[in-house]
């Protein structure tokens, strides 16, 4: 039986490690590495293994997550990429500090895949740049998630095997609910309104503060009255 090594800072989430999955259900011997807790867009995510999982689920420890550009993984990942593997698959950009890691652990006889979605051209800074060199060097294949970013791939001369494997959609997860669209509209709708009135009151208030701060500068220059109802005296200098 084959054996694939899947690395990601993405599969802390169960859906997210669908692929590997299904890498398992089609005969393969599969082991995913994720980091134990790692912060979200909007939450922290815990590794945890499904019930059903059809693949070994490895969290491990992680250091400097606070970015994924700097996040790098405990030292179980280097005792696991010393194995024999038929292939390991890292899901990270080949420019973040991990990608160096698992390219440096790596037995060189196991072809390593890298994964990105980097569809824009860019000449990253040190140490990125180097990161990424180090990467390309040691990498056997990239997977692009979109034609966008295969053609990106090609104009900056990767050169190992790319595949095209478009970002999909559970639609038996993700499909069309009408109450809890009504719902959520209803809660953007009440922050819709209160960011309107929000906006009304700072709009108010700016116009009254414009207000008080040109009575106050006719009042000291023309003799005027300001805010307060008090006249004041034109400088005699300006008589």
């Amino acid at each position: 039986m084959k054996r694939l090594l899947a690395i990601g800072h993405s599969y802390c989430v169960e859906l997210n490690r669908r692929l590997p999955q299904e890498m398992a259900r089609a005969g393969w011997d599969v082991t995913v590495v994720a980091p134990d807790r790692f912060r979200g867009d909007f939450d922290w995510h815990e590794t945890i293994s499904a019930p059903d999982e059809p693949c070994r689920v490895v969290a491990v420890p992680i250091r400097f997550g606070a970015r994924v550009h700097t996040m790098w993984y405990g030292a179980a990942l280097r005792g696991l990429l010393s194995e024999r593997w038929d292939a390991v698959h890292c899901w990270e950009e080949p420019y973040v500090a991990s990608a160096a890691q698992v390219a440096r652990a790596a037995r060189p006889d196991a072809p390593l895949v890298f994964a990105t979605f980097q569809n824009i051209a860019k000449t990253y800074p040190p140490p990125f740049n180097w990161i990424e060199r180090t990467a390309r060097h040691r990498a056997n294949g990239m997977v692009a998630f979109g034609e966008t970013t295969r053609e990106v791939l090609s104009s900056r001369g990767w050169r190992q095997p790319v595949r095209t494997i478009p970002v999909g959609v559970d639609v038996n997860r993700f499909a069309p609910d009408a109450p809890c669209r009504a719902q959520t509209r209803g809660i953007e709708k009440g922050r819709a309104i209160a960011l309107r009135d929000r906006r009304k009151d700072d709009a108010v208030r700016l116009r009254d503060g414009a207000r008080r701060n040109v009575g106050k500068l006719d009042g000291s220059r023309l003799g005027r009255k300001n805010v307060d109802g008090a006249e004041r005296e034109t400088n005699p200098a300006e008589r």
